[in-house]
């Protein structure tokens, strides 16, 4: 689990305001992303100029919306009981 970051947002008032509080930190921590991130994907087509396009890296992110007490809770009991997943 070294490469898992919680985040918490513990200032938005309302959920409008957390969704845009997490795009904006997904926004922040993207660069740090690609720089690690080993994959890169081949872009099919050529640009204006007749040259193909040039690789791009590629980033798997999964992250999950918290919004409770509750289900900070259920998540640390899943944690409990199956560590390693």
């Amino acid at each position: 689990l070294d490469e898992v970051e919680i985040y918490v947002d513990s200032t938005s008032k309302d959920e409008r305001e957390a969704i845009v509080t997490v795009t904006n930190r997904v926004v922040q921590m993207l660069p740090r992303w690609l720089e690690a991130s080993p994959k890169t994907e081949q872009v099919p087509g050529f640009d204006s100029m007749g040259k193909r396009f040039p690789p791009r890296k590629k980033v798997n992110v999964h992250f999950t919306l918290v919004s409770t007490e509750y289900h900070l809770c259920n998540l640390n009991d899943i944690h409990n009981r199956s560590p390693n997943q």
